[in-house]
């Protein structure tokens, strides 16, 4: 007959509800980050993979008084940071990272230094972005952790002016599986301002699939090509060429309207 094995403790029960709490508060505060950078200048435009700018911060109160008292209720302690910002007004909240350091300080990780870089680049550090965002690539192990951060960087390098170096990211990025077609639209958008055949071409491959007559698939679109349109209008390139008035012509739907919306 099989023995069964001793059953839970009361101590092991309290520990693993600890480690829930800390994970739900690490996840609010890196929801903090992503709205607290998407309201910079920078961060609109040069950073994703965050949450949506439309991203409802009465969502967020609500999770975050439901985690704060749930906590409470269950006898342990909630970050300082989380705590003073519910009803606080968005413009006296910690800068992103602040934020982003105190999600780390609850639950170091991977997703977490990620956000981090994220909220470097949006508060203008685009050099310690990419610092870090090329140390973070050296250590990446998993196929699928490389995309976003190939992302972020090529947005990084593109803040900086270092279009070749950020076309080289945004390519490598698009290659990687179940790429965010927002890393396609930013690819076509550079390429055609610089401009780069090459880059041109593969945007234009991923782009041709993507059905934008599916309402969320459109939503998507249009932020990705709003973001792109700000960073083409910071950075124009020599003039409308050839390139952009002939994808605006006989492009794909995606494609044209990208490269109509280019100054």
């Amino acid at each position: 007959m099989m023995r069964r094995g001793p059953g839970i403790t009361f101590a092991a029960a309290l520990r693993e509800l600890e480690i829930v709490h800390r994970r739900d508060q690490e996840r609010l505060l890196r929801e903090a980050c992503a709205l607290a950078g998407g309201e910079l200048p920078l961060g609109r435009l040069y950073v994703a993979g965050w949450p949506a700018p439309d991203f409802a911060r009465a969502a967020w109160e609500r999770k975050c008084a439901e985690e704060i008292e749930s906590a409470r209720t269950d006898g342990f302690a909630v970050d300082p940071t989380l705590r003073s910002l519910p009803g606080l007004p968005s413009d006296r909240w910690p800068r992103p990272t602040l934020l982003a350091r105190a999600a780390l300080d609850l639950g170091p990780n991977r997703a977490g230094r990620l956000d981090l870089a994220r909220a470097r680049i949006a508060e203008g550090d685009t050099t310690g972005a990419i610092g870090a965002l090329r140390a973070w690539l050296d250590d990446a192990t998993i196929a699928d952790d490389r995309g976003a951060a190939l992302e972020a960087l090529g947005l990084a390098l593109e803040c900086e002016g270092d279009r070749p170096a950020s076309l080289a990211c945004y390519m490598e990025a698009v290659r990687e599986p179940r790429c965010d077609p927002r890393v396609s639209v930013a690819l076509l958008a550079l390429a055609l301002r610089v401009p780069d055949a090459d880059g041109v071409s593969l945007a234009a491959q991923r782009l041709a699939r993507l059905d934008l007559s599916v309402p969320g698939t459109r939503r998507r679109f249009d932020r990705a090509l709003r973001a792109a349109r700000g960073r083409a209008a910071r950075s124009p390139g020599t003039g409308i060429g050839w390139p952009i008035l002939e994808m605006a012509l006989v492009g794909s739907e995606a494609c044209s309207e990208i490269a109509r919306g280019l100054p």
